[in-house]
């Protein structure tokens, strides 16, 4: 199995973004001292971080779905919760508006003691699977014969009805999850290659650049002045016991933070 490059190359785990704010400043370098083999090597490690980016922003708008991977069941499941209230509410509109010994205030009563003695939210409370068995067995009384004429009386048939025809596409919402575009261990590996790439380069560079002649001493400083800087900004943030944000490698500037933990320090 091959080693990490990071026993050889001392450095904290950057960020995708501080990756590539490091390799820019590197391919700008080669490019500038006509160094081919470290240029080609810088592009190629940039244009592999630029396809992390582009996982990672499709993975986080993924991520941000709902439920994650049952964004349409946490859609039906909303307007089931709001047919739910809606048929408790009726009833308590009911009973608010009538006399208790009427009778129409005596089935309500009777209906909201069977069905919802702790509320909606009781049910609506619950999780997608549970929910829908729990609905299910209502709509089973509710449409059997010793509820069908109170559920008429009470002017509660639009409401059952609602409740019945979302039961269907929930369950089946919940039986069919949407697959994720990317996988968190894809988004992982891809920005532990990233990683490996970079060293790879700052290895390079220290192979070529060596030396402890002026010039040599010079190259280097120029290749790895921004790769250096940002390791110390990420030492900076440990010592406050802070996580290092991201960076925009197109302005430098840090990104909000978030609880994506891609940039974890590795042994150097």
């Amino acid at each position: 199995m091959a080693r990490s490059n990071a026993r050889y190359v001392k450095s904290y785990k950057l960020s995708v973004g501080r990756r590539l704010v490091s390799l820019l400043a590197m391919l700008g370098a080669a490019r500038r001292f006509n160094d081919a083999e470290i240029e080609v090597q810088a592009e190629e490690a940039i244009a592999h971080d630029r396809s992390v980016r582009t996982l990672l922003t499709v993975w986080q708008r993924d991520r941000k779905g709902s439920h994650g991977t049952r964004p349409e069941a946490v859609r039906i499941d909303n307007q089931l919760d709001r047919a739910m209230s809606a048929c408790h509410g009726h009833t308590r509109n009911i009973l608010r508006s009538m006399d208790a010994e009427e009778p129409v205030a005596i089935v309500a009563r009777e209906f909201d003691e069977a069905f919802f003695t702790d509320g909606p939210g009781a049910i609506t409370g619950l999780q997608f699977e549970d929910q829908l068995a729990a609905v299910e067995e209502l709509i089973a009384r509710w449409r059997s014969p010793a509820w069908q004429d109170k559920i008429a009386m009470l002017g509660l048939e639009m409401f059952v009805s609602r409740v019945e025809a979302l039961v269907g596409p929930y369950r089946e919402a919940i039986q069919n999850p949407t697959s994720r575009t990317i996988t968190w261990s894809k988004l992982r590996a891809a920005d532990h290659d990233g990683q490996e790439n970079l060293l790879a380069v700052v290895a390079r560079i220290v192979g070529t650049w060596g030396k402890a002649s002026e010039e040599h001493v010079e190259r280097r400083l120029a290749y790895l002045a921004v790769f250096n800087d940002q390791n110390e900004r990420i030492a900076s943030y440990r010592r406050r016991r802070r996580k290092a944000p991201d960076i925009d490698p197109d302005t430098g500037r840090e990104l909000i933070e978030d609880d994506i933990n891609l940039d974890e320090p590795v042994d150097a």
